[in-house]
């Protein structure tokens, strides 16, 4: 007998098309076209509405033609059509985690309302159901009514379209480069050739709006991790989900997309795709946020404009507003999200049918970002719009846990029903995990935004997740980003106040306690004894190495303790990002020249040491994760001066199973470049690099202070760079790191 084959996951499946058609070149993202070849977004043939997220990339790269119509068997029936014998149909995959059910009495019969129609209600799936239909193309179907005629945009209105968007943004967009296009995410600045440098206006547009997406990712706006280097893998991921979002928007506004820059990404995306095949999911996931996001700028603008009252309705509003002085007149009680929504009929509006949609009555909520029918608008001709909780191309049922749930699929994990949403850590299989095995996790949020954090301890993904809103109603986005704001406020302040309270606490502690002999422990075991020093430390009554964490005006906001056998924490509720301590003090630090440039390290051993070799200030940042901070802090206060990271070099966690990233060393580059500056890492024998010796105090111990004066000292002689030379590596540096083209 034949063994059984094994059936290949959903997500496993379609990723491999889709690296065999980047191999091919004919993925719909990497295939160039222009503004007058305009493809078609994909849409349901019976519903009208378009695809979304991946089920749109997926059939834009299944199609063959210029029709993208496509339907199930039993909808191409419902058309009069007929799907060709043996045509193979394309799998798509969506989610339901609500469904409508009719409302029963007591004794099981309908309810009725006052009209005598049956009563229904949207209740909460306890277990979400995942559907995989099958859709076939127009192409492949006898009898498809005839394709509506292509609506082409002409020049000025696509353009329009295209500046708007970019004025709506607000973006800091500077047009000073020659002949290169790149997002800077440390300045959340865009930087573009001058228009006229550009073949066509669309080609401008379409740069600028890739450029766009990229600038959606800010902490301030979608929140995507954008602090990686070039060449990395994260790197190419957000290329990945830039140049997706690029394609499916000049889809939209016809600008064309032109892929030419990013098709060196090509080898990255299918080495990433094949070590996570989930990763084209999240991506294309991503990707339509973009899209959404992006659009629903240039109509926030728009309809600010539309909806300016109208002369006679400013002068009621003038005498309302003079009348409301009186004490006796009842003031009016605002509308809330939830009555809003019970007057309005929400719709879904894609940015390139706007116009069509207001001739039919369609209006922009402003306070809730979407489009609704008022009260008494005849839905007839907005049904295509009409947020449909059956149609097969509506992804999104309204409900978080749909969201929370997709990322979860799309990680590999395996969850029985919903997701718990309740703050606690669930252990869940994975896929290919044997039976009783638990290898992933994820914690989930519904207060506030709704958030949560997602890990495949088998695959090494590990993710924090938001929900965006695209599952909610106009209402629920309203009240959760009320909330979200409500929340984010009162731990700002919080977390101030705790900051404030613990710095006047340890202050006082600091003041109180001697100095560090000498002879401390941790000082012997580091090679810092006998130089009657003890670095602006003290001693606490445990016997604890006491290091003050301060700012720059030198305030003291929290202490790190290390123990004689070299445990280190810091207090409680204790401020110290942007923090630092100065061995030599800061006053030392403010007589040198600036021609000197300002050391810094991580540890406060490094920084000891070398102090001791350069017999100069160093500034001891105390983390990997605080060296970024501390060197901008720096930056400001002495803006000429060069900065030099002596940072750790942890390659040996690479090596470890399961592998872990070496953070001294990606921590102290990025800091170094982000300041303009530089890292050096200390150089060990080959014999050394087979132990776990990682910074300068570690060559310290192995081979004493003047192998570390000797590295050392070669760094802080360098010659002081010119002003030309320190902006040609300005330049260099922004093309290796934190630039998204």
């Amino acid at each position: 007998m034949a063994a059984k084959q094994e059936k290949i996951p959903y997500h496993e499946r379609v990723t491999e098309e889709v690296i065999k058609a980047l191999e091919a070149g004919t993925a719909p993202w990497i295939k160039p076209w222009q503004a007058g070849e305009r493809p078609n977004r994909p849409t349901n043939g019976l519903t009208g509405q378009a695809y979304r997220g991946w089920n749109s990339i997926y059939l834009a790269m299944k199609q063959e033609g210029d029709d993208a119509r496509w339907c199930t068997y039993k909808q191409a029936t419902e058309l009069g059509a007929q799907v060709r014998k043996g045509e193979k149909g394309s799998v798509i995959q969506y989610w339901q985690f609500s469904e409508k059910r009719l409302m029963k009495d007591d004794l099981g019969k309908p309810i009725l309302d006052q009209e005598g129609k049956k009563q229904y209600k949207n209740i909460t799936l306890d277990r979400p159901k995942v559907f995989h239909a099958v859709v076939f193309n127009a192409s492949q179907i006898d009898r498809m009514p005839p394709l509506p005629p292509r609506k082409e945009i002409p020049d000025w209105e696509r353009h329009a379209q295209a500046e708007e968007l970019l004025n709506a943004s607000q973006a800091a967009i500077f047009h000073d480069q020659n002949d290169r296009a790149y997002y800077m995410s440390s300045t959340d600045q865009i930087h573009l050739p001058p228009k006229g440098q550009f073949p066509s206006a669309d080609q401008y547009y379409a740069t600028a709006i890739h450029e766009l997406g990229h600038w959606t990712g800010h902490a301030s706006r979608l929140d995507r991790d954008l602090a990686n280097p070039f060449g990395s893998v994260a790197y190419a991921k957000e290329e990945l989900r830039a140049e997706i979002a690029s394609y499916m928007l000049g889809t939209e506004l016809g600008i064309g997309h032109d892929p030419g820059q990013h098709i060196t990404y090509i080898g990255s995306w299918i080495k990433v795709l094949k070590e996570d095949p989930a990763e084209l999911f999240r991506a294309s996931r991503d990707a339509q946020q973009i899209m959404d996001y992006v659009q629903s700028l240039g109509q926030t603008q728009e309809e600010s404009i539309d909806q300016q009252p109208e002369p006679e309705k400013v002068i009621a509003k003038e005498v309302t507003s003079v009348n409301n002085q009186e004490e006796n007149l009842e003031k009016p009680k605002p509308i809330m999200a939830e009555e809003l929504a019970k007057e309005k009929t929400w719709l879904t509006v894609p940015y390139a049918e706007k116009n069509e949609a207001k001739q039919h009555g369609a209006k922009w909520d402003r306070s809730v970002k979407s489009w609704y029918a008022p009260t008494g608008t005849d839905l007839a001709p907005l049904q295509k719009w009409l947020k449909s909780e059956t149609a097969l191309s509506q992804t999104p049922p309204l409900a978080p846990q749909e969201e929370f749930a997709n990322a979860l699929t799309a990680a590999g994990l395996q969850v029985e029903g919903a997701p718990i949403m309740d703050g606690q850590m669930h252990r869940v299989p994975v896929e290919g995990d044997d039976k009783g095995r638990t290898s992933g996790a994820y914690k989930g949020y519904l207060d506030g935004h709704p958030a949560g954090f997602i890990q495949n301890f088998k695959t090494g993904v590990k993710t924090n997740w938001k929900a965006t809103g695209q599952n909610l109603n106009a209402a629920e986005i309203a009240r959760l980003e009320q909330i979200a704001q409500e929340k984010r406020k009162a731990r700002a302040q919080e977390r101030l106040e705790a900051y404030e309270a613990k710095s006047q606490e340890v202050t006082v502690e600091w003041s109180s306690l001697p100095e560090v002999p000498a002879s401390h422990y941790y000082l012997k075991n580091k090679k810092l004894e006998g130089y009657n020093q003890s670095f602006g430390t003290k001693l606490d009554a445990k016997g604890n190495l006491v290091v003050p964490v301060q700012d720059a005006k030198g305030k003291i906001w929290s202490l790190q303790r290390i123990s004689i056998k070299g445990q280190k924490g810091f207090e409680k509720d204790g401020r110290v990002a942007g923090c630092f301590h100065v061995i030599d003090g800061m006053d030392a630090l403010k007589r040198q020249p600036a021609s000197e440039p300002l050391m810094i390290s991580t540890g406060f051993a490094t920084a000891a040491t070398v102090h001791l070799a350069s017999n100069k200030p160093v500034i001891a940042a105390l983390q990997d994760s605080n060296l970024k901070e501390v060197a901008q802090e720096l930056k400001k206060l002495f803006p000429q001066r060069e900065i030099i990271i002596f940072g750790d070099d942890d390659r040996h966690l690479p090596n470890r199973k399961p592998p872990l990233p070496n953070s001294g060393r990606v921590k102290a580059i990025e800091a170094a470049e982000t300041v303009g500056g530089k890292a050096v890492f200390p150089q060990f024998t080959r014999e050394e690099q087979g132990s776990e010796f990682t910074d300068f105090a570690d060559l310290n111990k192995a081979r004493g202070l003047e192998a570390v004066k000797r590295q050392v000292l070669t760094v802080a002689k360098d010659k002081p760079r010119t002003a030309i030379e320190k902006l040609k590596d300005a330049r260099a540096k922004q093309a290796r790191s934190m630039i998204y083209e």
